[in-house]
């Protein structure tokens, strides 16, 4: 998600901090995308995992209902970030 976030940023040439806090990146990308805000769950819920999961501190037992739960709350944010995105670099 912090991808898509940065990627919404890009487009509109913000120059946002290298930061992978997703909740300060998602109020950048309100000016832009105005539903992130009406989201039905917090999205810092994605902070843990936008720094824990790319390294080996992570805790490995997390269960596969959280991770399908979080893959699917990733994927409203996506779908709410390319109805915004300029047609020509949707993908």
């Amino acid at each position: 998600m912090e991808k898509y976030l940065k990627a919404l940023l890009a487009v509109h040439n913000v120059n946002y901090p290298k930061i992978h806090d997703v909740s300060e990146l998602a109020e950048l990308c309100a000016k832009f995308c105005p539903a992130l805000r009406t989201l039905p769950f917090e999205i810092s819920e994605f902070n843990p995992f936008a720094v824990t999961i790319r390294y080996d501190d992570w805790d490995k037992d997390v269960p596969l209902t959280l991770l399908q739960e979080m893959f699917d709350k990733c994927n409203q944010v996506r779908a709410l970030i390319i109805e915004v995105l300029p047609e020509t670099v949707r993908a």
